[in-house]
């Protein structure tokens, strides 16, 4: 089977040219060749043909190997170039090699041409692919690095001993410090030492440094991070763990400032407690009875279970359903906890298919959810099995009842939540009549 091969030669002699052609032809080789003798012409030939090796004759009336060497590496540095010359000595060959040659043969010993262009082709097929693998790396890693620059949130990373060895731009702002400052230093002693009333605490009892420990995934929303200025701010945060088979090498941080959100959930929170009071006022002088729903679409007001109640009644089998990974992870630790065995659905699509095709004794699901939301899917649940309990976790609780959006969920949870309140909503779910 002959192989293609594109050659250029540089050389003054067509016998010697054709003689070239012919011992790599013997060697399976079909070959498709120029001639050219001057540096014009193989500046031109260069420019409009690709080539798989340049073989150039040392000296040549207008032009010379050292020559046709630099144009060919001017052109394309990963072209073999052989050096084949009846008249080159060791010296001019040594020459030759430094300035970059791959090789030299002797013209009255071409029996060392065939191996040395098949080992020259197999270091540039080589130096192609690595070149090709070393952009995709430096274009993944730009690719990666822009990601990380452009996230909203600041993510941190931590070695085995809960030093930071990374931080992205967002994370260095939210702290107050330059992202090459935190290299090297502990986050516990540096971002996370002390609670809200500056009370430090010890790393032992440190959330973030408890996943280099355990290897478990840790989630918080009431604690603070220290910025450099001394000044504090409320912080959520997840810290998930990185391994190395079996062992746990360092950790993933994410966290971001929620003073924001804060003051809008106390904003919501008096705002409920106005509404709540005008509900209570308007009752108490008996105007329009006839809100007023009785709890905006929840049903009648339930017995509160104890969080271990539904432990001692027996293991749940419970599917989670919630689009935002965060908080579909930290429901299904607080349940898992709590003694029950637990599946999960990044949506409502997924929550509905894992339904029809399992069997569980609770249904925990978001209510903003993309393609199908949690009205949606409880109202398919209800249609399935009329029985099944079913939890509504909203961040939206003043749009429920309002008669175009009326719940068919046995219990409505407010977020945020706690895990104290998730375990009571289960056990006042099932308990309560359908």
């Amino acid at each position: 089977m002959t192989k293609p091969l594109r050659a250029l030669i540089v050389e003054d002699s067509e016998d010697d040219c054709l003689m070239l052609k012919s011992t790599l032809a013997r060697a399976g080789y079909e070959v498709t060749y120029e001639r050219v003798e001057t540096a014009e012409a193989m500046s031109a030939v260069l420019a409009h043909k690709p080539w798989d090796i340049v073989i150039s004759d040392h000296r040549m009336p207008q032009f010379s190997s050292l020559a046709a060497l630099k144009l060919c590496r001017e052109h394309d540095a990963n072209i073999p170039f052989i050096v084949v010359s009846g008249s080159i000595g060791e010296e001019l060959a040594v020459t030759a090699m430094k300035a970059g040659a791959d090789d030299y043969v002797m013209k009255d010993n071409l029996t060392r041409l065939v191996p040395a262009v098949e080992r020259e082709l197999r270091e540039a097929e080589s130096r192609r692919r690595r070149r090709g693998a070393e952009q995709a790396l430096d274009q993944c890693r730009r690719r990666t690095d822009s990601i990380l620059e452009a996230a909203g949130e600041g993510i941190c990373g931590l070695d085995a001993n809960g030093l930071i060895n990374f931080i992205n731009p967002r994370g260095a702002k939210l702290v107050g410090w330059e992202a090459g400052e935190l290299i090297g230093k502990p986050l516990h002693e540096t971002l996370h030492h002390s609670r809200a009333d500056r009370k430090p605490f010890l790393k032992e009892d440190c959330s973030l440094c408890a996943t280099l420990r355990d290897g478990l995934a840790h989630w918080m929303d009431n604690e603070v991070f220290w910025r450099k200025d001394g000044l504090s701010f409320p912080a959520e945060y997840t810290c998930v763990p990185m391994r190395e088979g079996d062992q746990v090498v360092g950790a993933v941080l994410t966290f971001q400032d929620i003073t924001e959100r804060r003051g809008s959930e106390a904003a919501l929170r008096e705002a409920n407690r106005r509404l709540e009071n005008t509900v209570a006022e308007l009752r108490r002088t008996h105007v329009g009875r006839e809100r007023l729903p009785a709890h905006l679409g929840q049903p009648a007001r339930l017995p509160v279970a104890k969080a271990t109640d539904i432990s001692k009644n027996g293991r749940l089998h419970i599917l989670v359903v919630e689009d935002d990974p965060m908080v579909r992870n930290i429901e299904a630790e607080y349940l898992i906890s709590d003694g029950h065995a637990v599946e999960t659905a990044d949506g409502g699509c997924e929550g509905l298919s894992k339904f029809r095709a399992g069997k569980y004794d609770l249904v925990v699901t978001d209510r903003a959810m993309p393609e199908i939301n949690g009205d949606q899917l409880t109202e398919a649940i209800k249609e399935t099995d009329p029985d099944m309990p079913v939890i509504l976790v909203t961040g939206f609780a003043e749009t429920l009842g309002d008669g175009h959006n009326r719940v068919q969920a046995n219990l409505v949870l407010c977020k945020p939540f706690s895990r104290v309140s998730l375990l009571e909503a289960v056990g006042r779910a099932v308990l309560s009549p359908v």
